[in-house]
């Protein structure tokens, strides 16, 4: 019989002694969704794809929005694809959902309140009513015995709890009855932008000529460019050097008027995350991206420049090339053109 929410699971207590072995809970391990893109079958690839997964979002949990539904709300079509990929109820509400979208008294009936507990929530603090436990913003590594285990019985073991990508060596343990195929790591470089998709703003790469009254005046009055640094996209004006959260009300008014209406969309097309620390970058998914253009996390702290820099968009490796992209410097941007110059390729928008 199919699990509902109703039926709780059958899963040990956490303890606070000494670890042995883990708490995943039984019958929910579904070896596919521990097996990197790359080493799935064109078929389960396919079945994937059709949910809203690329192969960054994919070997990354928690990425697609997809994870946010329990499977009482996926449409037939999601069911038979998720079906095809060896799911069921239980195993889909554990490994993807987490039980995340259940109210209090489902994670009750289901068994597993005791878990979220013993990482420090309770019912107001999962209604929002009161503040949300620290656990979630700690590495495994940084838990305690009983909250390892609590995260495990929730579908959280370690390289799922920190986000690591599946296929590299972080996934080496065995959570299921077999272990999934191994495989090198991909050379796809994931970032927002390959994750989710990141939109550009078209208007941003017309000439300032093209522009209309509004976008003139939100560049120039609300945004501080002149005619010659809105042509030339690699001067960087003192809004660019802002991330999207610390626009002033008059910037990000502007910046609404051209076309920026999401963070991730400024942040990485206008300020290529230029403000990020070192573990913001990591937050974005971009880190990886710059480790690639030859920054480290001293360098980047710093302010330093990667001698990559200066290397001509064309002679950068493909895995370089990527990098690059991914911090949304495509090759026009990277090598200066400007937009009244006849050579700006805005393909990439």
């Amino acid at each position: 019989m199919t699990p509902t929410k109703s039926d709780p699971l059958p899963t040990p207590s956490p303890s606070s002694s000494t670890r042995t072995g883990f708490n995943i809970p039984a019958d929910t391990c579904v070896v596919e969704r521990l097996t990197a893109w790359n080493a799935l079958r064109t078929t389960e690839q396919n079945a994937a794809s059709q949910l809203g997964y690329n192969e960054c979002s994919w070997n990354i949990f928690y990425t697609n929005d997809i994870e946010d539904k329990p499977w009482s709300d996926l449409s037939f079509m999601q069911i038979t694809l998720a079906t095809s990929l060896g799911f069921d109820e239980n195993s889909w509400d554990c490994w993807q959902n987490h039980y995340g979208s259940y109210t209090w008294s489902e994670l009750q009936l289901k068994g597993v309140a005791k878990c979220y507990e013993d990482l420090g929530w309770s019912e107001s603090a999962w209604l929002g009513l009161t503040t949300q436990p620290d656990t979630d913003t700690k590495l495994f590594s940084a838990l305690t015995n009983s909250e390892k285990d609590a995260a495990e019985c929730l579908c959280f073991p370690e390289p799922v709890w920190d986000q690591e990508v599946l296929g590299t060596e972080k996934f080496g343990v065995d959570y299921c009855d077999e272990i999934p195929a191994t495989v090198e790591a991909s050379d796809t470089l994931c970032s927002a932008m390959t994750i989710w998709g990141t939109p550009c703003s078209p208007i941003r790469y017309n000439r300032y000529s093209t522009l209309n009254f509004f976008q003139r005046g939100a560049a120039v009055n609300n945004l501080g460019y002149s005619k010659e640094s809105w042509n030339n996209v690699t001067e960087t004006t003192a809004a660019e050097s802002i991330a999207y959260e610390s626009l002033s009300f008059q910037q990000l008014a502007g910046a609404i008027v051209l076309g920026y209406i999401l963070e991730e969309s400024w942040d990485c097309y206008q300020h290529h995350y230029a403000d990020y620390t070192w573990d913001n970058l990591d937050e974005a998914f971009v880190q990886d991206c710059a480790v690639a253009l030859g920054y480290d996390e001293d360098m980047w702290n710093s302010g330093a420049v990667s001698p990559l820099e200066e290397v001509e968009f064309a002679s950068l490796t493909s895995q370089q090339k990527q990098a690059a992209e991914c911090m949304c410097y495509f090759e026009s941007i990277w090598e200066g053109d400007t937009l009244d110059g006849g050579l700006f390729d805005d393909s990439f928008c």
